[in-house]
């Protein structure tokens, strides 16, 4: 499927991303419907972006590790080994650093190395309870630009996001709306976007696992470039307390190749959460 033409008014060459951000509001999300509470986890893996905006216990840490396989347009593969690591700095205050290593190529000519580094700060806000419908917090995320060309613009952006997460039942609910400050790689002019993203985790009838689901939204970095729209399924499973195993299935609805724009067309990935600390 080819790229849908897409028109846009010319707009300036913006200032380097990270002076932009320092005048951004963070992205508000609100949900409203309220039932009887259940606790909600703060594992956000195996999602492709979405947040939980449920903080970890005050001292805990997670591990998360995965595998994935990306099929892009023009035969492009990716393949990529991520690492995240979190620690509750404070009781509302959570860092996250994620380290990729990428293989990434076209037609037999492939390259490998470190992927791009991202760094998170989440804030709580609000705590889910019986006087209270949903948790929120907020996240500030920078992506470093550490990989290769084949799948990084080779430029920072900043990414700011407003979290929501609310437990229905056997089903909750991550909802998250943010705002990508994105920089200009040499020679070419990309705008600034909004996105969304919604996931979904359900008790299933078999013991220890969870359903998954997701769907993301993102505006188009360049014009003449689809917009990102990707759907993910699969499921999480419990081998002990503290240790999970998932694995998933996402469908990219968009044309294009990284790092420019669109989606994959799928990504299989497998992946492990390692809950530390207490």
């Amino acid at each position: 499927m080819s790229p849908t033409p897409r028109t846009r008014a010319a707009r300036p060459r913006r200032n380097r991303v990270l002076g932009g951000a320092l005048g951004a509001a963070l992205a508000g999300l609100t949900l409203t419907l309220a039932l009887a509470p259940e606790p909600a986890r703060a594992a956000t893996r195996p999602y492709a972006i979405t947040e939980s905006a449920v903080a970890l216990p005050p001292g805990g840490m997670r591990l998360e590790a995965g595998v994935s396989r990306e099929a892009w347009d023009n035969d492009t593969r990716v393949y990529a080994l991520t690492t995240e690591f979190s620690y509750s700095l404070y009781a509302n205050l959570d860092l996250e650093l994620e380290v990729p290593w990428v293989v990434a190529g076209n037609r037999g000519s492939f390259k490998d190395g470190v992927g791009d580094v991202r760094a998170r700060a989440k804030i709580n806000f609000v705590k889910e309870r019986a006087a209270i419908p949903l948790t929120l917090s907020g996240l500030l995320e920078v992506k470093f630009p550490t990989g290769n060309a084949l799948v990084s613009s080779q430029e920072a952006d900043v990414r700011m996001a407003g979290l929501a997460t609310k437990a229905f039942g056997p089903v909750t609910v991550h909802g998250n709306l943010f705002y990508t400050f994105v920089g200009d790689p040499s020679g070419q002019s990309l705008d600034n976007v909004v996105g969304m993203s919604v996931a979904l985790e359900s008790v299933t009838p078999l013991e220890d696992l969870t359903g998954l689901g997701e769907f993301i939204w993102e505006q188009a970095r360049a014009a003449g470039r689809d917009d990102r729209v990707e759907v993910m399924g699969g499921g999480r499973y419990a081998l002990t307390p503290r240790v999970d195993v998932d694995g998933t299935l996402r469908v990219g609805f968009a044309s294009g190749t990284p790092p420019g724009g669109g989606a994959p067309d799928y990504t299989v990935a497998f992946g492990l959460t390692w809950n530390l600390g207490k």
